[in-house]
């Protein structure tokens, strides 16, 4: 049986994946935000490289549609706007975490079909064509993160 917390965060990834499909309009990034998008949300940190600023959302500054995360993080780059989306679990235990992975897998390959890269047993999985990738990381001894990243149509042309 899949606990309320696996189904929060498989509704919290199944959000992701609705606001940005391969068939969906090239505009839309996840959690309501668009490709381009230079206007944001005040976040708890800003950090800059070249002409990439990232912005951080922890805890406070999290929008309430997706407070399962521990942390956001949006890649806004000086040309082309907002061009990456990273969704950040909170800590999870190892039974968790698979349990959890399993189900944000299942929603995945739902809406894309296999995922065409990846070991989704060892915790990793993307699918190209919608360029979203997912893994679980090792935090702490046995606490991990998964981790959610979607690219824009023009990140790669970012760091040029």
């Amino acid at each position: 049986m899949i606990g309320p917390c696996a189904l929060l965060v498989a509704t919290t990834f199944a959000a992701v994946l609705a606001t940005h499909s391969p068939c969906g309009s090239a505009q839309e990034a996840p959690f309501g935000f668009h490709w381009g998008d230079r206007s944001l949300p005040k976040p708890s940190e800003m950090l800059q490289e070249k002409n990439i600023t990232a912005l951080l959302y922890k805890q406070d500054t999290i929008p309430e549609h997706i407070r399962d995360a521990e942390e956001i993080i949006l890649k806004i780059c000086d040309q082309e706007g907002l061009q990456q989306v990273i969704w950040v679990s909170r800590l999870l235990s190892g039974e968790d975490a698979r349990r959890k992975f399993a189900v944000i897998y299942a929603e995945g390959t739902h809406r894309y079909g296999e995922a065409d890269d990846g070991d989704p047993v060892g915790g990793t999985a993307s699918w190209s064509s919608a360029r979203v990738t997912m893994f679980a990381k090792l935090a702490d001894p046995g606490l991990y993160h998964i981790f959610m990243i979607q690219d824009g149509p023009a990140f790669h042309a970012c760091g040029k």
